[in-house]
């Protein structure tokens, strides 16, 4: 069963893993804007749907068949990883065993986005078929998945992604955490804020589900990188965020070294993490949109009000 949008592509039937996370809830989002209305959309937040439990997959195979599976459930979280590594392990490496045999079962086609910290550092641009080396448990785990899935599913796709922003409340990296850190340095009446140097590529979650559908809908398979353009460092981000929400005259934001302000990390991370996202160009596809632009228009939602002065949200 299948719809199409307005555009004439056809949409399958179509479930999200992890819907009620940052990725996930963008895409289901994305995939509701597109006009996914006759075919099913399963869209089930970790309390309706936990993928460690290979029942409750099992369940939805009488709902559910000859579709896409977008599978974003994980413990996205380095630091929560490294301390309890058997949970880790069961959410990313076993469920997703779970999702392969419920796939394989429903006659299904999965979608993983993959974690740029699956690669170690690079000084250069990371090529597409660079040696994935990672630095921490959790990149390990997420590898040790993508591998599950591409042996046992050769017809999936993986789409290995810059670190992201987007959800407002269920942000739970840098931007997530940053911009509340900053609203009480203020509150506290600090006048300076270290940010470290480590280098990215900023994109929206937003940006990454419309680029993602367009891919499920062209029937890909394989592995992509996928980022918005341009790269920052942690510190570049922060002054943009302070920009935009209007608070840069209320605090002074200052670059350190990454070791300065990572002294307690659990999980490394790579030093510069920048994808080339050479796939995607090498097939005529636009690149996403300059994270800068990403992050204005991310910042201009009203759920950011709160973290202006009165004055500032006028």
């Amino acid at each position: 069963m299948t719809t199409t949008t307005d555009t004439g592509l056809a949409l399958p039937p179509i479930l999200i893993t992890g819907a009620d996370g940052m990725l996930g809830r963008a895409l289901a989002a994305a995939v509701r804007q597109a006009g996914h209305g006759a075919a099913p959309l399963l869209a089930p937040g970790k309390q309706q749907l936990d993928v460690s439990d290979a029942a409750q997959l099992q369940r939805l195979e009488g709902e559910f068949s000859a579709g896409w599976i977008f599978h974003c459930a994980a413990l996205v979280n380095v630091e929560g990883c490294a301390m309890n590594p058997e949970l880790a392990r069961k959410i990313i490496v076993d469920g997703t065993q779970h999702v392969i045999d419920f796939a394989r079962a429903t006659g299904s086609k999965i979608f993983y986005p993959q974690s740029f910290l699956t690669y170690g550092d690079c000084e250069t641009d990371i090529p597409e078929h660079h040696v994935q080396a990672p630095l921490s448990l959790y990149g390990e785990l997420k590898l040790e998945a993508q591998r599950l899935i591409q042996a046992q599913c050769p017809d999936s796709l993986v789409v290995i992604m810059a670190g992201f922003f987007g959800g407002e409340e269920k942000d739970k990296n840098f931007v997530g955490k940053i911009i509340p850190g900053i609203r009480q340095a203020i509150d506290k009446g600090d006048q300076t804020f270290a940010v470290g140097d480590r280098v990215w590529q900023p994109t929206w979650t937003v940006d990454l589900a419309r680029a993602s559908l367009e891919l499920m809908r062209e029937n890909r398979s394989g592995s992509y990188q996928m980022a918005c353009t341009g790269e920052a460092s942690f510190f570049e981000l922060t002054q943009e965020i302070v920009r935009h929400l209007g608070l840069d005259q209320r605090i002074d934001i200052v670059k350190t070294s990454v070791g300065a302000v990572t002294q307690n990390e659990l999980g490394r991370r790579p030093q510069r993490a920048v994808l080339s996202c050479q796939r995607l160009r090498d097939e005529g596809h636009a690149p996403l949109p300059d994270w800068r632009d990403s992050l204005a228009t991310y910042l201009a939602q009203p759920f950011f009000h709160q973290y202006r002065t009165q004055q500032e949200a006028k």
